[in-house]
């Protein structure tokens, strides 16, 4: 299984959010689809692109690397300009 948009739009609201809980509710998904999104993802690239304990969330470096790759790639897709800016402080924290 490849990386789809909707894992990269499930990868961009979590990484913005910093929350799955918020992030599920901005896709409108239940948190446990979300969730299963973000695993998903994970295999497909061999990768871990969040740390995530019972009250926090926080990209990895990994992670933090593919946040401008991953919205380029989904500003291509949807027509929105690439200049629009979308993360919040959460990912800005290296």
């Amino acid at each position: 299984m490849g990386a789809e948009l909707r894992h990269i739009a499930a990868f961009l609201a979590v990484a913005r959010c910093g929350n799955f809980t918020r992030a599920a509710t901005e896709l409108h998904v239940s948190q446990p689809a979300l969730t299963v999104q973000i695993r998903q993802l994970e295999a497909a690239l061999g990768l871990r692109l969040f740390d995530r304990n019972n009250r926090n969330v926080a990209l990895t470096q990994p992670g933090r690397e593919l946040v401008a790759p991953f919205e380029r790639r989904s500003c291509s897709k949807c027509g929105r300009s690439s200049s629009t800016p979308t993360m919040s402080r959460h990912t800005a924290a290296a």
